[in-house]
């Protein structure tokens, strides 16, 4: 299989003093290698990676990069030349690239304590740093729980919280109270 090809192999040297031709052949390349990687990732799954998910974001309503430059004016290439500069040099706008980084996020988890599978971990992942629950935890404590096995306690007071009635706390304060919450039992818990 061949290399993906980074961002150096189309880049202008002076984007901004090229010539529209310079720049519509540049961007026309790019576009074609930027959108064979989004079809990738889409194959594959991956829409819900942050490289997929930025670049529908820069692309507002269109699913693809613009190949086709004949009608795009030079302003509306150089702001084409920068959203595909910038998906095109993320690690994870390739497949490789995206493996290597969930591989590298679970090495770190295991030299940090955590003792399940890689399947395990990402599905834990996925789990609690959904808004749902990053609303009421700081991903570093998501973090940390999901490494030393303590999930159980933030799933008790996430339970808890369901089950009581809404008060007019401050939303900073109730995220704070559950932080504290969570450190006092995790304190309990591997105490004993």
């Amino acid at each position: 299989m061949a290399r993906s090809k980074k961002w150096a192999d189309y880049e202008l040297k002076n984007f901004q003093a090229a010539t529209e031709e310079q720049l519509r052949k540049a961007v026309r390349r790019a576009a074609k290698a930027a959108n064979q990687r989004l079809l990738r990732l889409e194959r594959a799954g991956k829409q819900d990676r942050y490289s997929y998910r930025q670049a529908m974001l820069d692309l507002v309503n269109r699913k693809r990069f613009t190949e086709n430059t004949q009608k795009l004016k030079i302003a509306a290439l150089r702001r084409e030349y920068k959203l595909l500069r910038s998906f095109l040099s993320m690690k994870g706008s390739t497949l490789s690239g995206l493996n290597a980084t969930d591989e590298k996020r679970y090495r770190t988890a295991v030299a940090n304590g955590f003792k399940g599978t890689f399947e395990e971990f990402y599905e834990q992942v996925n789990k609690y740093f959904g808004k749902a629950i990053d609303e009421y935890f700081d991903s570093h404590v998501i973090y940390i729980a999901i490494n030393t096995g303590t999930l159980n306690i933030i799933d008790r007071i996430l339970e808890k919280e369901k089950n009581k009635p809404g008060t007019k706390e401050p939303e900073s304060k109730k995220r704070g109270r559950r932080i504290l919450e969570y450190l006092e039992a995790y304190e309990k818990e591997t105490k004993t």
